[in-house]
């Protein structure tokens, strides 16, 4: 197993204790919680160095990197808001766009293809996971809520355009 294989599936499994620590509440979890998170994430940026650098971009990887992006940036979002901390619309609107990129991806892996990442899209990952992190620390930032509705969107967009010619593959 690679490096970059690892380090996914090592974010996957820093979700459970990131929520757990978020859960236990007071200063010292949200702290404990937010130093997990920053690990998580930091996993985000050491996974792709390496697999780039080592030539270790895998079929496992290029689905799974995503995935595991979803996962924690989704359980982050879903807990911050029972908490309070962001509004439903905003949580409501990432959840979707995932899901439809997942969907998407399946879409594109069952024509036997491997669905690449968009820029947009990995600067929309990496905006929610700062928001993440500033909300942790114990602020709040409008601009960077409007900005990741804006990738969002954006990324959402450019996802469908690049792969229209697959999608027109699909029998409905």
């Amino acid at each position: 197993m690679t490096i970059p294989s690892q380090l996914i599936i090592l974010r996957i499994f820093l979700i459970l204790p990131f929520l757990a620590l978020l859960a236990v509440g007071g200063e010292i979890g949200r702290y404990a919680a937010l130093t997990i998170f920053i690990i998580a994430a930091a996993t985000d940026l050491f996974d792709g160095v390496i697999a780039r650098k080592c030539n270790q971009v895998t079929d496992f990887y290029k689905i799974m990197d995503p995935l595991a992006d979803k996962l924690l940036i989704c359980s982050a979002l879903i807990a911050l808001l029972a908490a309070g901390a962001v509004p439903a619309w905003f949580v409501i609107m990432i959840v979707f766009r995932d899901f439809i990129i997942t969907g998407l991806r399946l879409f594109i892996i069952k024509e036997n293809a491997v669905p690449g990442a968009v820029i947009t899209g990995k600067i929309n990952t990496f905006l929610q996971m700062a928001l993440i992190i500033v909300i942790l620390a114990g602020y709040t930032s409008h601009i960077l809520i409007y900005a990741i509705v804006l990738f969002t969107i954006i990324s959402l967009a450019e996802n469908f355009i690049r792969n229209f010619d697959t999608i027109k593959r699909i029998k409905l």
